[in-house]
């Protein structure tokens, strides 16, 4: 099976049939304030090119009824959720669309989700190296990231924390941590985690907070048109990244 990129049809074919809003509802324990998406700005696949190089924030506090219909509309490359929760987001709205200094808005985040990012491209594997085609990756790297991630997920619940999800992403997994107080660690506390975990190939940024934006779990990777799908540890186990998470379109 292979990662194509997904055109706009086989987007617009996705959000119109395999897209479920109530999904959602059953990952979050806190609602996002905000989702995000990016057009097609690494593809250059896209329906409008006045949105290239452009993150759209919808929100907010948008419910998950109304997000197929926008999706639809952009027929997006990527779909994140904010892992911020802002004092006001109304306020918010209004830095993030005049795209103002990340200290600015640092006033107004009350706290953010802890999740990490176990990327294929930190494996150091010279194969993927060679490759200059930035959407591509070798397989062996794909199932040896699924190893990592089943040994981070048992290290993360060694150390206390409880409430984990897996998420795979198409070209990786991402672990979330829903714990109460894994919302409050300061950059600090984050930074102390990541040095526990460097032996993991994660994207320290993500897990320290300077990134807000995670990939939307039930939306399309358009990518390697893979769907960003859940997964329990049991499921994980025995997933095939190459034939899981396949959308229909490219089922033969």
């Amino acid at each position: 099976m292979s990662f194509p990129q997904s055109t706009l049809k086989q987007r617009k074919l996705f959000y119109q049939k395999a897209f479920s809003p109530l999904k959602l509802s059953s990952f979050f324990k806190i609602t996002p304030q905000y989702y995000a998406l990016d057009a097609g700005t690494e593809t250059g696949i896209i329906k409008n090119k006045q949105n290239i190089n452009t993150i759209i924030n919808l929100g907010p506090n948008l419910p998950p009824s109304k997000l197929r219909h926008l999706f639809l509309h952009y027929l997006p490359e990527d779909v994140y959720y904010d892992r911020n929760i802002y004092k006001n987001a109304a306020v918010c709205e209004k830095l993030l669309s005049k795209g103002s200094s990340p200290d600015k808005i640092k006033t107004n985040i009350l706290a953010q989700q802890l999740a990490f990012d176990l990327d294929v491209e930190n494996l150091g594997c010279n194969k993927c190296k060679a490759n200059k085609r930035a959407l591509k990756f070798c397989i062996p790297c794909l199932h040896e990231l699924k190893k990592h991630t089943l040994r981070m997920y048992k290290q993360l619940k060694a150390l206390h924390f409880k409430e984990l999800k897996i998420v795979y992403t198409g070209r990786g997994y991402h672990l979330h941590v829903f714990d109460q107080q894994a919302y409050l660690l300061t950059k600090q506390q984050r930074t102390r985690l990541n040095n526990k975990l460097k032996d993991f190939p994660i994207d320290p940024w993500v897990s320290e907070g300077e990134v807000r934006l995670i990939r939307l779990p039930y939306t399309l990777n358009a990518l390697v048109s893979r769907i960003v799908q859940p997964l329990t540890i049991s499921q994980l186990k025995t997933f095939n990244p190459e034939t899981k998470a396949v959308p229909r379109f490219l089922r033969k």
